[in-house]
């Protein structure tokens, strides 16, 4: 690794040592290069309680030359039009799509702050030359629920990224299920949930599974859900 790498790769790792709400970036002593980071869902978003998770692979010419960037989601379709489910995010900062390009006064926690600002309450809008989907809308705050949240929770193994993972259910585990519960109510009806994208598949929501896994996966972080119940505060 070149000084000039080394040397930015440092200052801006220590930009990260303070807690944050909004990232947890695992930087490895034993290779500050090769890194994973996760972003968490604004509040005000479909992505509310659900996690970004990413891996980063930084070239030797850095800061000249922009971070590799992959998107992983263990199972399922896709999420948003600029996460795709083979890893590729499209950003014109990292060199995967037209339009403005990498700078060296950029950063990691910029890209991170981009993409972050791509999770919002009309992603299909991302997709060139395309309108809002409420369609989409509704298949995304479904299944995020798995495929950016269970899942994580599950295939991760590095011990200081579950200990993220596990700090922020304990904080915010009454308010997961009082989300999912009110999704739950809303689409009482079971109605089929669709993508527009051609190798999306339809799927048949089952809210009270989600809810029965969600609720272990609570309870194994450390969280009571305790007190009146969920479905008395909603009501």
């Amino acid at each position: 690794m070149t000084s000039t790498c080394m040397k930015r790769l440092l200052r801006e790792r220590e930009r990260f040592t303070k807690d944050s709400t909004e990232f947890f970036v695992n930087f490895k002593d034993d290779n500050l290069r090769s890194f994973e980071a996760y972003i968490t869902g604004p509040e005000d978003s479909l992505y509310r309680h659900k996690f970004v998770r990413l891996r980063f692979d930084i070239p030797e010419n850095y800061p000249l030359k922009p971070p590799k960037v992959k998107f992983i989601q263990h199972a399922g379709d896709r999420i948003h039009p600029n996460l795709y489910t083979d890893g590729k995010v499209c950003l014109s900062i990292l060199g995967t799509w037209h339009g403005p390009s990498w700078c060296p006064s950029m950063t990691i926690e910029g890209v991170l702050i981009t993409i972050r600002s791509l999770l919002d309450n009309k992603p299909y809008l991302h997709e060139p030359n395309q309108r809002d989907s409420a369609n989409f809308n509704r298949y995304v705050q479904y299944n995020t629920w798995r495929w950016l949240l269970l899942d994580y929770l599950v295939y991760e193994r590095d011990a200081d990224a579950k200990a993220f993972l596990n700090s922020y259910i304990r904080q915010h585990g009454v308010n997961m299920i009082l989300d999912l519960e009110r999704q739950t109510y809303a689409n009482s009806g079971g109605k089929e949930l669709t993508t527009p994208y051609k190798r999306g598949v339809p799927c048949q929501p089952s809210y009270e599974t989600l809810l029965a896994e969600l609720r272990i996966k609570i309870s194994h972080a450390g969280q009571v859900l305790s007190g009146p119940s969920v479905e008395s505060q909603i009501l």
